[in-house]
């Protein structure tokens, strides 16, 4: 970890200019009822690999998708 940079919990890193470093500990899609409503989280398809996000609305309504490709 670079100097100044804080740990959050086991996931999440903030450095000291403001980044922040998320690291996905899932690597399959977790289940609707894992997130609470006006929750979303990111996890790594091992099979892509594909950076995916599942989102769950104020209304509990869920959604989910592939982050679009970098290269």
């Amino acid at each position: 970890m670079a100097k100044g940079t804080k740990s959050l919990h086991h996931g999440l890193s903030v450095d000291n200019d403001g980044s922040v470093y998320f690291t996905a500990v899932a690597d399959s899609e977790p289940a609707d009822d894992d997130l609470d409503n006006g929750e979303f989280l990111f996890w790594i398809d091992g099979t892509g690999p594909t950076l995916k996000v599942k989102v769950k609305a104020d209304d509990g309504t869920v959604l989910g998708g592939d982050v679009a490709a970098l290269s």
